[in-house]
């Protein structure tokens, strides 16, 4: 609507041009990436260890062809693209913990990663089914809610299912399956000197000095968080003409933007 009201024609197709080429830049980069997947972690290291890199190219054309039509008929399907976003962060609401823990606990493995993922995927998809077995024709993709008594489960709810589940889904297999090799965790130690919880790998090497696990540090990153959110939000609120919402974001990032200089002026 704006770059119909205010462009005129020349103006008007560079953005639109720029609008697609965006457009594709992001599709053709999601289709490979997705394909490489696909390809490289399962079909070449499960399914055909052998294959050459023919039947490869081959499978990942077909792979590309194949994500591009359950992409369609998602799209075909779909009503609400704020809703979807929220499918998408459902999918990956629970392995947050396990991707900040595997740089201080030297029990992650790659297990932990496919269990937090695997089970909220799961979970995910499960919502989305019970929707449609409670709703049957009324259904909308994403956009119906899991009925519990007379209250809609929202966003919030679900985390609050989600992300328990997920935790508890992963320790399990983390502790229920192999470490890494001591000689992997050995030269990732020695060469990132992280923090936290590195049991027997520390223990044999006491002469490192690593970077440390403390709560200033912690705060630091909270600022930072905070700095950014309040920038981005700060900018939109003053964009959209509501500047005393927008003067307490931004004084926010501002003070958050001290603390994180200080600190990597301290240290």
């Amino acid at each position: 609507m704006v770059m119909l009201e205010v462009l005129g024609p020349g103006l008007l197709g560079l953005l639109l041009v720029s609008f697609f080429a965006a457009f594709m830049s992001t599709i053709d980069t999601h289709l490979n990436w997705g394909a490489s997947y696909l390809v490289n972690d399962i079909y070449r290291r499960f399914l055909r260890p052998a294959a050459g890199e023919r039947e490869s190219v081959l499978a990942a054309k077909l792979c590309v062809f194949m994500m591009m039509v359950c992409a369609v008929l998602v799209a075909f399907f779909l009503t609400s693209i704020g809703r979807a976003w929220l499918f998408v962060w459902a999918m990956g609401a629970g392995i947050g913990p396990v991707l900040i823990l595997r740089w201080f606990w030297w029990r992650i493995n790659a297990w932990s990663e496919i269990a937090a993922l695997a089970s909220s995927v799961t979970l995910a998809v499960g919502f989305e089914v019970v929707a449609a077995i409670q709703t049957g024709g009324d259904y909308r993709l994403f956009a119906t809610p899991v009925q519990v008594a007379d209250m809609a489960l929202q966003t919030h709810h679900k985390a609050l299912l989600l992300v328990p589940v997920t935790i508890v889904a992963w320790l399990v297999a983390t502790l229920a399956t192999r470490p890494v090799s001591p000689e992997r965790l050995e030269s990732f130690f020695l060469k990132v000197r992280p923090g936290g919880w590195w049991g027997p790998v520390s223990a044999a090497h006491r002469e490192v000095v690593t970077d440390g696990f403390d709560f200033t540090r912690l705060g630091v990153w909270a600022a930072g968080c905070a700095g950014v959110y309040g920038f981005l939000f700060g900018l939109g609120k003053l964009v959209l003409g509501e500047p005393v919402a927008a003067v307490p974001l931004l004084v926010l990032a501002a003070a958050s933007g001290v603390v994180v200089g200080w600190e990597l002026r301290r240290s």
